[in-house]
């Protein structure tokens, strides 16, 4: 097992977007994400984006990811993963900054 931290306490400005830096899936099937946010009020976009050669990469419409409406914590596996490389996309319209945080635990079959 191994973790990487994707997002580390990243501002996004309001009417912002940010993508994380990329994870190297390769010999990986599973993996989870946690983290916090503190943009508690608004339904904005977080996505997975997932590539297989690091250069285009495709938002995910099945793997929206959810964050508490009270804490900010979120959280989200996904297995049986196929692309090697994966990002995450966050849009901010909440009408203030935003601060993220976000560890990517990934597990090797």
């Amino acid at each position: 097992r191994t973790s990487s931290t994707l997002f580390s306490a990243q501002s996004i400005a309001d009417g912002a977007n940010a993508t994380s830096s990329v994870l190297d899936m390769d010999g990986t099937k599973e993996l989870q994400i946690i983290g916090n946010t503190t943009n508690t009020g608004g339904f904005d976009n977080f996505f997975y984006q997932y590539s297989t050669d690091n250069v285009t990469y495709y938002t995910s419409s099945d793997e929206f990811i959810s964050i508490d409406s009270t804490t900010g914590d979120f959280s989200h596996r996904v297995s049986g993963l196929c692309a090697r490389y994966v990002r995450f996309f966050k849009a901010n319209t909440s009408g203030s900054a935003e601060t993220i945080t976000l560890i990517a635990c990934t597990r090797r079959n």
